[in-house]
């Protein structure tokens, strides 16, 4: 029952358990998109990068239960195929290594022919994500101008009520009451 076990786990919220269920005891990994496919939609965006990490260096299955440990070999082509597939969802700074970094998910051997689609789409799409940012800042400050604007208009007209003004509302004369 290790799909059941990995649902569960999936539905609260342990997404690196889950994964590990299905790349390491099911050997399911189109499972394991489908999975993290599902949880991306609902917003978590790390859940690929742990699936490109269980397929790159995959865990020890007696962590979860599995009563002979199942030795699974890193599949790095799999996890390249991923990059390649889903490359505007994947964080490039957690993918790939910056500076000396303990926790990467590719390994140093892996030349940079083989991710440069993804390393193209994923930059392009942080590139468009701060041109959008700097142009919401833009127009947001164009915005607090125009309201400003409108504060300073309205608190330099004077209004002069006198007990012949009536009120809109409930038709009754202001007075000194």
């Amino acid at each position: 029952m290790f799909e059941e076990r990995a649902i569960i786990l999936g539905k609260l919220g342990r997404h690196e358990q889950a994964l590990s269920v299905y790349v390491s005891v099911l050997g399911d990994v189109p499972k394991a998109m489908e999975y993290c496919d599902k949880v991306y939609q609902h917003g978590a965006e790390e859940v690929y990068v742990i699936l490109m990490k269980m397929l790159i260096s995959p865990p020890d299955n007696w962590l979860l239960g599995v009563p002979a440990p199942i030795k699974t070999e890193p599949d790095l082509e799999t996890a390249l195929a991923l990059l390649e597939q889903h490359a505007n969802k994947i964080n490039p700074v957690k993918t790939v290594r910056a500076g000396s970094r303990p926790c990467t998910a590719l390994p140093d051997k892996v030349p940079l022919v083989c991710i440069k689609h993804f390393l193209e789409t994923s930059l392009q799409k942080e590139l468009n994500n701060r041109r959008k940012s700097q142009v919401l800042k833009g127009l947001l400050y164009a915005e607090h101008l125009q309201v400003q604007e409108m504060r300073l208009s309205y608190e330099s007209q004077a209004v002069l009520m006198t007990e012949f003004n009536v009120c809109p509302v409930c038709k009754k004369r202001f007075s000194n009451q």
